[in-house]
């Protein structure tokens, strides 16, 4: 909703693949449709599948494509390392965070306010969602489902739409 909100349309998640149901993609990928936003999920294909913090630098050059072929004006990674990665690749090639682009990152760690462009991202409610499994395990009963909150912790890598 903040990504709409500043106007964005197409969103980007360069690290994923839409296939990979183990990871936090397909999450946030129905979470921004939700939101009635264009999802554009794309792993390069000339990166061999990795640990995708190894990569991050490596997705600015796609990022930047993918801002000229397919107007994109945000990058949403699954993680607030490979998110910090891909912005210095992006800071390297002149590319300017939020103006050109927003970044954000999907872990809430402490350090992401410290980067040269302070990362906004998502904090996971941790205790909560350890007291619900905890509460889960005590009780034998039907299946359990329970929603959380995340937090938005709005830093300076995110900005208002440029749709060039």
């Amino acid at each position: 909703e903040m990504l709409k909100s500043l106007g964005h349309t197409k969103i980007c998640l360069p690290e994923m693949k839409p296939s990979d149901s183990k990871n936090q993609s397909n999450f946030m990928i129905q979470g921004l449709k939700r939101a009635n936003l264009e999802v554009i999920p794309a792993y390069p294909a000339n990166l061999a599948y990795k640990l995708v913090p190894e990569y991050g630098e490596e997705f600015a050059d796609y990022i930047m494509t993918a801002m000229r072929e397919s107007g994109i004006t945000a990058a949403c990674f699954s993680d607030d390392q490979c998110a910090a990665k891909a912005m210095t690749g992006l800071l390297k090639h002149g590319v300017k965070i939020p103006q050109d682009i927003t970044v954000t990152g999907y872990d809430g760690m402490p350090w992401s306010g410290d980067l040269a462009v302070p990362l906004t991202t998502l904090r996971f409610p941790v205790k909560e969602m350890i007291d619900c499994v905890g509460q889960c395990l005590e009780n034998s009963g039907p299946p359990y489902k329970h929603e959380y909150e995340f937090d938005i912790i709005e830093r300076e890598s995110h900005g208002v739409a440029i749709i060039k």
